[in-house]
């Protein structure tokens, strides 16, 4: 069976059965929801569960209680890793949140991608700047997350503030909107992105990740097999790759080259662009 069809391995007529069961409301057995899945699928896809299910300290017991993530959200991400598709875009934003969270606490990389492409498609408007702002400062422990939520919008979230109603019996909606201006006002003096890494706070000297690859950017190569000591060490980076998740394309004066994430070898160099 190829890994495509791996969501059939969930159905109930599947002949490979599961071997763990999470557990959401277990002291409220009316309430009870669980989340079927497989022990090696798992531990396959995340290092976090590979751990939990075969490490030094190995989770014996089938059933295990979730009491920080949503069955939905923990559902979503169970799926994801069987290769069932979701459309993140018709979610709302404390779901992201919660997904972007369990992409980080179980070490899932495409996931936390796909959830902040979501997020940066998201449109702030008049009606929801509150749910956003009260997010982005919930999220503020994630920079990640809680920058992609304005991105591109620090304009539009100066106009908003200056329309936005709150109740002034609401202390909750009066601290967030006084954060968020505090944030805002940082930001916008410098509100410029670097003309080579794309991004608001310079990725210069950085290392080149899944997360934060831009194409088009000039990077300098530090080591393994397409660095050459006394050539020209820097490179251009052109696209991801079509089949590899660790891999993207870059370019050197003598051409083509695959690169590895996650090996020390390329950084981004910016300061020498204009």
């Amino acid at each position: 069976m190829s890994l495509k069809n791996l969501s059939k391995c969930l159905e109930s007529n599947s002949l490979i059965t599961p071997d763990v069961i999470f557990i959401f409301n277990k002291e409220c057995p009316i309430e009870q929801k669980t989340v079927s899945a497989h022990k090696v699928i798992l531990s396959i896809a995340s290092d976090v569960f590979e751990t939990q299910f075969y490490g030094e300290v190995q989770e014996l017991d089938g059933e295990i209680a979730i009491i920080d993530a949503s069955y939905e959200a923990f559902k979503a991400m169970i799926e994801f890793i069987y290769n069932i598709k979701h459309d993140w875009k018709l979610e709302g934003l404390h779901f992201l949140a919660e997904m972007y969270y369990l992409g980080e606490k179980y070490k899932q990389d495409d996931l936390k991608m796909e959830v902040m492409d979501a997020v940066a498609k998201f449109q702030v408007s008049k009606a929801n700047f509150l749910e956003v702002a009260t997010l982005a400062e919930k999220q503020s422990h994630h920079p990640i997350l809680s920058e992609v939520e304005f991105k591109g919008e620090i304009m539009k979230v100066l106009e908003l503030f200056s329309e936005v109603e709150t109740d002034p019996t609401d202390p909750t909606n009066s601290f967030i909107l006084h954060k968020l201006m505090t944030k805002v006002n940082k930001i916008s003096p410098h509100y410029t992105r670097c003309n080579n890494c794309k991004a608001m706070v310079c990725l210069d000297g950085k290392e080149v990740t899944r997360l934060n690859f831009v194409a088009g950017a000039r990077i300098r190569i530090t080591k393994g097999k397409n660095y050459n000591s006394g050539i020209n060490p820097y490179a251009t980076t052109e696209r991801l790759s079509r089949s590899k998740t660790n891999i993207f394309v870059g370019k050197k004066v003598t051409g083509y080259i695959s690169c590895y994430f996650g090996k020390g070898s390329y950084f981004y160099e910016c300061q020498v662009i204009v």
